[in-house]
């Protein structure tokens, strides 16, 4: 691989050589071109200058006299004198014709003047038969030369010879070769200067770019404990920029390197902190397992005593209905004996004493329906507290269920065990509501027999003034007074028995009140600890994601920086 500055030299080298050659090969041209035109326009001098020296020589007419040019009265063929005279002032070779036909040149063949011999076509084409100049390069005697041809006219204007002056294309391609060798000699004095200048300069670029390189390199390996030098970084061109730049790349990738080894480290220690929420979550989750047991137990016992309760509310709605049955017999009773005592009426009197007797029975018989009632209505109020027992089980089921939701799939199972509860509640309620409508349809059928009672007193009362003389009717009253009392005693029995029922129902709203109370508590153990846990799985989930490897993958990556 070449380096930067060989290549460098080698360009600028190759670019020199080639400014070089077209340079050269333009300025020779132009060199060429113009020494040409400055030969041409000395010769077309040095042609008015000999033209002038002729007429001042030889002043006159160009005329032609027995084959022969002259110039005024003086013969011009074979003047050398003035062919001589001419070449000596200019330098050139200078020829005389008379039409196309040389009469006196100091151009020599084999050492004799080229005298007799003709010019080239060209030019006498261009001069003789034209009567024009001919300038420009042309053919004289076998020899190349820059040359002007000057038409020589009478009087009339008919061209009767023509002036030559020529500078020979040797002389012409000798200057041009002495200003090339010059040139190039200086060309290549120049290139040299140049391509040592150019390999100072490469190396000069080239070798701060190669100390960047190689610091380059060595960041490609993570090794970023080294600097560009102050004399690169100093520097005021492309390369200092490039160099600042490099060095301000290290500088990041260091500070990067300290922050990534200070993240590190707090993801170490968030792994700790991962673990030990994971054990306290662990604990917690245990804790609800736990609670979950001891609500499962409080149901179980709630059930038990729901149980009971349904089956003490059964014997109440039987002994209710024995109520019920009693009462409408105590009612068919009554209607006989009004029927009866209507029959001894006239016969009552005798027996007023006895109708006294039965007068404090009926009030009695009266008090213990009161009684009843007062009974009716305690039960009432305890149907009452049932049901207010049952709406709050039913509320503490429904809050149950919502913490269960909101504790997600660990409170699943305890939602289905609270929508348990929540449907026996209500099924409770709506028991209570039937007993509370039988014990209403109860109170309303006593307050009947309390008030057929009453009349049965008035009409009591009102026989004792008639019942003298109805001794035997009397009689089969007392006999259904009898029997009256007999219903009335199982009436007294049956309510005893709800009485019974009813502190049994009590009983078990108590047992109910206290397994809701326990209920309660757990249910609060519960959420606190699924708040807990919930809050747990939150910290654990957005401190996980791969921690524990991230930590290990950062301290690999940290290993391979060299500081």
């Amino acid at each position: 691989m070449k380096k930067i500055g060989t290549k460098l030299i080698l360009y600028i080298s190759i670019l020199l050589l080639l400014f070089g050659t077209v340079l050269g090969v333009m300025v020779i041209r132009d060199v060429k071109s113009s020494i040409s035109a400055v030969v041409t326009e000395k010769v077309m001098s040095d042609l008015n200058s000999s033209f002038e020296i002729i007429n001042l020589m030889y002043p006159g007419q160009w005329t032609v006299e027995n084959g022969s040019l002259y110039k005024g009265g003086t013969r011009i063929n074979d003047n050398t004198m003035l062919v001589d005279k001419i070449g000596e002032m200019t330098g050139y070779t200078v020829t005389m014709f008379l039409g196309d036909t040389r009469i006196a040149t100091n151009i020599e063949i084999d050492g004799e003047r080229a005298v007799g011999t003709q010019a080239a076509t060209n030019v006498i084409e261009a001069v003789i038969d034209k009567g024009e100049e001919f300038i420009g390069e042309a053919d004289v005697l076998g020899a190349r030369y820059q040359t002007v041809y000057r038409p020589i006219k009478e009087k009339n204007g008919n061209t009767i010879g023509m002036v030559f002056i020529g500078a020979p294309k040797a002389f012409e391609e000798g200057i041009v070769n002495r200003f090339i060798k010059g040139f190039l000699l200086v060309l290549i004095i120049a290139l040299l200067i140049a391509i040592a200048a150019a390999a100072v300069i490469g190396r000069s670029i080239a070798k701060p770019i190669n100390n960047i390189t190689r610091l380059a390199e060595k960041v490609a390996y993570l090794d970023i404990s080294r600097d560009a030098s102050n004399e690169t970084v100093n520097r005021k061109d492309e390369i200092g920029l490039l160099a600042k730049s490099f060095q301000a790349v290290i500088d990041s990738l260091r500070d990067i390197v300290h922050q990534v080894k200070a993240i590190s480290q707090q993801v170490v220690a968030s792994s700790e902190e991962l673990a030990a929420i994971s054990e306290e979550s662990a604990a917690v989750s245990q804790q609800i397992a736990l609670s979950a047991g001891g609500v499962a137990g409080s149901i179980k016992n709630q059930m038990n005593e729901i149980q009971k309760t349904a089956s003490s509310i059964d014997e109440i709605n039987v002994s209710i209905e024995e109520v019920s049955d009693n009462t409408k017999t105590i009612e068919a009773m009554s209607k006989e004996v009004f029927i009866k005592s209507n029959i001894g009426k006239e016969k009552i009197q005798t027996a007023s004493l006895q109708m006294d007797n039965i007068s404090k029975g009926t009030k009695a018989v009266q008090r213990s329906l009161l009684d009843i009632t007062d009974s009716s209505n305690k039960m009432n109020s305890i149907i009452q507290v049932i049901d207010n027992i049952a709406e709050q089980t039913n509320l503490l089921a429904l809050n149950a269920s919502i913490e269960a939701a909101r504790a997600g799939d660990h409170g699943r199972g305890f939602a289905v065990v609270a929508e348990e509860v929540r449907k026996l509640a209500e099924g409770s309620q709506e028991a209570v509501k039937q007993i509370s409508s039988l014990i209403t349809e109860n109170h309303i059928n006593i307050q009947n027999a309390n008030n057929l009672m009453n009349k049965s007193a008035a009409n009591v009362k009102e026989g004792t003034e008639v019942v003298v003389v109805a001794e035997t009717t009397f009689l089969e009253i007392s006999e259904l007074i009898g029997s009256v009392n007999n219903q009335i005693q199982a009436i007294t029995t049956t309510i005893n028995h709800v009485a019974e029922n009813s502190e049994e129902v009590v009983k078990s709203a108590k047992a109910i009140e206290n397994i809701s109370q326990n209920v309660s508590a757990e249910i609060d153990n519960v959420s606190a600890s699924t708040e807990e846990q919930t809050a747990s799985v939150e910290e654990v989930a957005s401190s996980s994601q791969g921690l524990t490897l991230l930590a290990e993958n950062l301290e690999k990556i940290i290993e391979k920086f060299n500081l």
